[in-house]
């Protein structure tokens, strides 16, 4: 029998609990609570406001988990954009990750610049790759065909990272960028066999 699976509430207590005598830490768990309480999409206007103004990694961790699951829309640039902050350098992924339930199709180059950019393939470029790889189409053909030359040219300028983790960093971006040629393959053959009155998959 599987484990009941711990809600959000319940996590906010146990991390009240945890959080001692932090008490911006607790001020903004509480804020979380208040916003959990009221219907989603009320929850989630509230729950954006306060990542952006959150400055305890605790709480932003966990605003990011909470819009991730809710799947709305509006917290996608946010998040992006959070993720990019120079205060967050190097707590990126905290903000990507929850990315992945969303289709970002429409924001691709943003997370082909961000691996781009990146000297060491940590876990944010990991869950660029996962977001890319979650994106449905259909892709702009010029955009589309950038981000595959980009991605599989794509080579670290890290000279102290492991051998290994280089080798996975290189494998997810290859296959990234192999979802991405895969994707717009059927997106042409679809708009071919439509035009053409054939039969296609």
């Amino acid at each position: 029998m599987s484990k009941r699976k711990i809600t959000y509430g319940e996590t906010v207590k146990k991390m009240l609990r945890d959080a001692g005598a932090n008490e911006a830490l607790r001020s903004e768990l509480v804020a979380v609570q208040v916003a959990l309480a009221r219907t989603t999409v009320q929850s989630v206007t509230v729950l954006i406001k306060l990542l952006k103004t959150s400055a305890c990694r605790e709480t932003q961790w966990l605003i990011g988990r909470v819009l991730g699951t809710i799947k709305d829309p509006r917290a996608i640039k946010p998040l992006m954009k959070a993720a990019i902050a120079p205060e967050n350098e190097g707590y990126s992924c905290r903000f990507l990750w929850p990315l992945e339930k969303f289709d970002c199709t429409k924001h691709l180059d943003f997370f082909v610049r961000f691996i781009l950019k990146a000297d060491d393939p940590g876990e944010a470029v990991v869950a660029c790759c996962h977001i890319i790889l979650a994106m449905k189409g259909p892709f702009d053909a010029m955009e589309v065909k950038k981000s595959i030359r980009q991605l599989l040219g794509k080579s670290s300028s890290s000279t102290e990272t492991d051998a290994r983790v280089l080798l996975h960093a290189e494998h997810l971006t290859a296959s990234a960028a192999d979802h991405l040629m895969s994707a717009y393959f059927l997106q042409v053959a679809r708009k071919f066999h439509g035009r053409n009155g054939t039969k296609g998959g």
